[in-house]
């Protein structure tokens, strides 16, 4: 790849548009490519690929840096841990699809919300959010930290 061929900003935001920015493969991409960082071999595999172009064959490379599948999964159990703990970071936003339909559920059968259970944080979520932490003396604050999920539990 040239620094000319890179697309503009509007033509990449066309194609993760078309791609699904929140597809699995953009998710698993972005996880393994977080976990070649951490191994600090990043560098090795762009340089291995930039050396051998067209016949760069991941599979075999993987095996070349001395990536283990148990590397990998230590290293996904951590990732899901952290991701999991994205909320306590002070965005007030779940990124966890799995508990952001868990939140949606719950919103729908308590509020009537009739969210849409896609586990994808949005203003509409967020809004019914803050409609149950008012309802149930919760500090209406949009944040679903853990008084709020435990009270979206208890109900």
């Amino acid at each position: 790849m040239r620094e000319e061929e890179v697309p503009s900003l509007k033509s990449l935001a066309r194609q993760a548009s078309d791609i699904g920015l929140h597809s699995p493969e953009i998710a698993e991409i972005r996880l393994f490519l977080l976990f070649l960082d951490q191994q600090q071999k990043a560098d090795d595999l762009y340089r291995m690929a930039k050396k051998k172009g067209h016949t760069f064959d991941l599979g075999e490379e993987i095996g070349e840096l001395g990536l283990t599948e148990s590397e990998w999964r230590a290293f996904l159990k951590t990732a899901f841990r952290d991701y999991k703990a994205d909320i306590s970071r002070g965005s007030g936003e779940m990124s966890n699809p799995d508990e952001v339909r868990f939140l949606q559920q719950a919103l729908n059968e308590l509020l009537g919300a009739n969210l849409k259970t896609d586990g994808i944080w949005g203003p509409t979520t967020q809004q019914k959010l803050i409609e149950f932490q008012s309802k149930f003396n919760l500090g209406a604050d949009a944040v679903p930290g853990p008084r709020t999920i435990a009270e979206l539990k208890r109900q």
